[in-house]
C-alpha cells in the first residue's frame, strides 16, 4: 500500500533524490519495527535506495510523530 503512495507522491511533487534528505514512515505494530516492508515500498516505488529513509514506531501515534518530525526538521533548518 506504501509503494503506490510514495512513487506517486515522488513523481507529482517532482522530487529529486539529491534534494530530499530523509523519507519518514510512521509505522505501527510491524515487526522489526516496519523498516524492511518501509525501504521495499521505497524500491517499488523507483525511488533511489541512495534516499535516507527511518521509520519511526510509536504505535497509534507513529504517523503524527512522523510528520511532527519532518516538520521540526525543516522548521530548524536541517
Amino acid at each position: 500500500m506504501l509503494s503506490p503512495l510514495l512513487a506517486d507522491a515522488w513523481k507529482t511533487l517532482k522530487l529529486n533524490e539529491e534534494v530530499v534528505g530523509d523519507i519518514v514512515i510512521g509505522n505501527c505494530l510491524q515487526m522489526g519495527s516496519g523498516h524492511i516492508s518501509s525501504r521495499l515500498a521505497q524500491a517499488l516505488g523507483h525511488i533511489s535506495l541512495k534516499v535516507p529513509l527511518h521509520v519511526i514506531n510509536r504505535q497509534c501515534s507513529s504517523g503524527l510523530q512522523a510528520v511532527a518530525t519532518v516538520f521540526n526538521a525543516i522548521n530548524s533548518g536541517e
